[in-house]
């Protein structure tokens, strides 16, 4: 048997708003309508209105290659079961470059080490996408 995940699927408010900021945050490209309508699902053409949805795509090869945001009408109403871990080089200039695309901090988290809390190299902070989605960041 042979599975191969194609997307991972974030339901939200606004779905352009959602691809526009994971799209800067990750330098990832915002998906083509054209591309979307053209894909096949188990044999029946996908169409959707723009305003349903929105897709960013990785060209890295490791990385999953879609994330579609999907319009719901219930808000988000309990932390998520789900969340994207990201490693950064410059923590700090990340945080803030992510605060600036609309992302919020929601706390500092600290590891310990050799028996002490070390908040530096080696401690992440938790954040908030603009729909309030959680993520972490180290």
């Amino acid at each position: 048997m042979s599975i191969v995940m194609t997307a991972i699927t974030i339901d939200c408010a606004d779905p352009r708003t959602q691809a526009e900021f994971w799209s800067a945050a990750l330098g990832w490209e915002i998906e083509s309508v054209e591309v979307w309508d053209a894909e096949i699902s188990r044999g029946e053409k996908v169409v959707q209105s723009k305003e349903s949805w929105s897709n960013i795509i990785s060209a890295a090869p490791n990385a999953p290659k879609r994330i579609n945001f999907a319009k719901v009408p219930e808000g988000k109403t309990v932390k998520n079961r789900l969340h994207f871990d990201l490693k950064v080089d410059d923590l700090d200039t990340e945080v803030s470059r992510l605060v600036g695309l609309g992302a919020s901090i929601v706390e500092r988290r600290a590891r310990a080490v050799d028996g002490r809390i070390d908040q530096g190299q080696d401690g992440w902070l938790v954040m908030k996408d603009p729909e309030g989605n959680e993520f972490c960041i180290g």
